[in-house]
């Protein structure tokens, strides 16, 4: 029974191991673990009596993250001020932004009195597009088209 189950646990680890090859290590480090994989690292620990190095070879996790999934089963609420915008004010500066080559132009407070009439300030429009993936660039001007150019 122990036998097949450490087969069964070793093989779930090989899927897992599959993904994080794929995965650079520094960015694996500082990732979160999520229930499941918290619970296969209790498994490994407790059933398998997998040292925490070998579970740290097998997976891909670091050392601290299998000392944390093993104490504490449950992760402690994430730290820092939650974001100004919900969810549907988001997906509306979104649409709104991407809809034209003007709106995607406008500054981060003529944003927020055109779209929420000022309700949220600068700050807070810029980060919720730098944490959706909106980045700001320089705008460069196209060369004008020559008899060399072509």
């Amino acid at each position: 029974m122990a036998h097949s189950l450490i087969r069964y646990v070793t093989s779930l680890t090989f899927a897992t191991r599959l993904f994080l090859s794929s995965l650079r290590n520094n960015i694996m480090a500082r990732m979160h673990l999520t229930e499941a994989q918290r619970a296969e690292i209790r498994t490994l620990y407790t059933t398998a009596r997998f040292s925490k190095p070998k579970i740290a070879s097998l997976t891909g996790y670091s050392i601290g993250q299998i000392k944390r999934a093993i104490n504490d089963p449950v992760p402690r609420p994430r730290s820092g001020r939650p974001p100004v915008m919900n969810t549907e004010q988001q997906q509306e500066l979104v649409e709104f932004v991407t809809a034209s080559k003007k709106n995607r132009r406008m500054g981060f407070l003529q944003l927020s009195r055109t779209l929420f009439n000022g309700r949220f300030g600068e700050y807070a429009i810029r980060s919720t597009l730098r944490r959706l993936g909106f980045r700001r660039y320089v705008i460069y001007r196209k060369p004008p088209i020559s008899e060399k150019n072509q």
